[in-house]
């Protein structure tokens, strides 16, 4: 199934109507000085404004606006820009450090009563919470920001809070409770007119009730999301609703609809550039013909879909390798660095050595050799091990660059799928041993639905199933029962 859009941010906007704001921005910005409070206003602005589309250019941006705002000491704006680094971490899933200043920009939020940065910061956190898996604060601070954006009039946060709060539903897959936070927040975008929410409230709606089966129900919101979305211009927010609505006549069995329906889709994201949303409009066309029974037609769609994800993957995996390649060279030149510090710490003290000795007495001078050959020992012994234990570091660093180099299957976990469910009552699928092995070599759920070019919620499903088979609740009891069992 396609996931449930989330309101990431509450200053969530379109791609285009982002880079449209970017600009604009940015030529504002051309008009003030740095050290005018309108400059490091505009920064943060910025910053908010690049955090989904480029999270690394919106940290700088924020972390060039904090700056400016402590160096002259306006204090009342830190929130803004404390909030504006937590979300730029957010979107580069550093979310240690994104919890640490959201709770930064709330307390300065607390402290100058800016009630709008305080309801943002509660809701980066919640966001952040979510995608940690720990679902029960999540809902905590979603209700917060619910509770303060209705108490406070501010229907965009409230619409966006609802929405929120029927995501972590959906995690839990619990859709009767899931349904009326959607419907109450397609209420409120719809009483003020806000189009981007409406529209989303709307898909994640239909997506609900293409869950519980209830095409026809389903197929009302998806055309309802499609219109807004068209009187919009969103192309994308047309091509995601087109993905949904293919999948929902594929589960009713209307198959000819489904696939037309999926081209369409798929067409959109090829003039747009979505791999991931061409993949997966590729692999959706795949099932389909196949279910039609035209296995020559889902063959050439089935190549496509593979041709799409290696240029996905290689595009990642040379990233990678640069990245550790850049990292081996900066260890190679600090072990460099220690070598030459450490032999010339031993020139200066053989100097030393030798300037003592000459004016020594005989009995003094033995002594102070005897004692210099065995400090000289430990301390060579010393620098042996340290060398040889940064030599071991440098070697695993280049083993771990090749193995990258010569392809991701070498650094696979050594689990057996045939040996794991030889020892579970209920075996588990392939799919659901795919992702369950993914997980317990450590990658997050968004590292696995990338790899695996499924969605976010595709993996929490097998995951559950994986834990429910194992007798497990998390991660690390599914970990340390593997110890046991294989």
């Amino acid at each position: 199934m396609r996931t449930i859009l989330p309101a990431f941010l509450l200053f969530f906007c379109h791609h285009v109507l982002a880079q449209n704001q970017i600009d604009s921005l940015s030529r504002a910005l051309e008009h003030f000085e740095v050290g005018d409070q309108e400059h490091a206003y505009l920064l943060v602005d910025l910053a908010k404004r690049y955090a989904e589309l480029d999270p690394d250019t919106a940290l700088y941006l924020s972390q060039k606006a904090h700056k400016e705002i402590t160096d002259n000491e306006w204090d009342s704006l830190s929130a803004r820009s404390y909030l504006a680094i937590a979300t730029s971490y957010s979107f580069l899933a550093s979310y240690d450090s994104s919890n640490y200043y959201s709770f930064q920009s709330i307390k300065k939020a607390e402290l100058y009563k800016d009630t709008l940065t305080l309801i943002d910061g509660l809701n980066n956190l919640g966001i952040d919470f979510m995608y940690q898996e720990n679902y029960v604060l999540a809902f905590d601070y979603f209700k917060k920001v619910e509770f303060m954006s209705r108490i406070f009039g501010d229907s965009i946060r409230w619409g966006h809070a609802l929405n929120n709060l029927g995501i972590i539903y959906n995690y839990l897959g619990k859709h009767e409770k899931e349904l009326p936070y959607y419907e109450q927040s397609a209420a409120v975008f719809k009483k003020i007119g806000n189009a981007y929410g409406l529209g989303n409230a709307y898909l994640n709606i239909g997506t609900v009730y293409t869950e519980l089966e209830d095409f026809d129900r389903a197929d009302e919101f998806y055309d309802q999301a499609l219109k807004v979305y068209k009187g919009l211009n969103s192309k994308s927010g047309v091509q995601n609703t087109l993905l949904s609505m293919s999948e929902n006549k594929l589960a009713a069995g209307q198959l000819a609809a489904a696939q037309t329906i999926a081209m369409d889709a798929l067409e959109l994201a090829r003039e747009q550039h979505l791999v991931q949303d061409e993949i997966f409009a590729l692999e959706l066309l795949t099932g389909i013909t196949e279910e039609r029974g035209d296995y020559e037609a889902a063959l050439a769609f089935l190549k496509k879909e593979k041709s799409a994800k290696e240029e996905v993957f290689n595009s990642e995996k040379s990233k990678q390798i640069n990245e550790l390649q850049e990292k081996y060279q900066a260890e190679k030149r600090q072990a460099e660095i220690e070598r030459l510090s450490l032999a010339n710490e031993l020139k200066d003290a053989n100097l030393a050595q030798a300037q003592t000795s000459l004016y020594g007495a005989i009995t003094v001078g033995i002594l102070l050799v005897v004692l210099t050959v065995v400090f000289y020992s430990l301390r060579a012994k010393k620098m042996k091990a340290e060398k040889e234990a940064q030599e071991l570091q440098n070697e695993a660093l280049k083993k771990r660059f090749m193995e990258l180099q010569a392809g991701p299957s070498e650094l696979s976990m050594e689990l057996n799928m045939v040996e794991l469910n030889y020892k579970l009552n209920t075996p588990l699928t392939e799919r659901e041993f795919e992702v369950f092995k993914l997980g317990v070599e450590g990658k997050s759920n968004t590292e696995i639905a990338d790899k695996l070019f499924i969605s976010v919620n595709t993996v929490k499903f097998h995951l559950r199933n994986s834990y429910s088979k194992m007798g497990v609740s998390n991660r690390k009891e599914a970990f340390q029962q593997i110890v046991k069992i294989v």
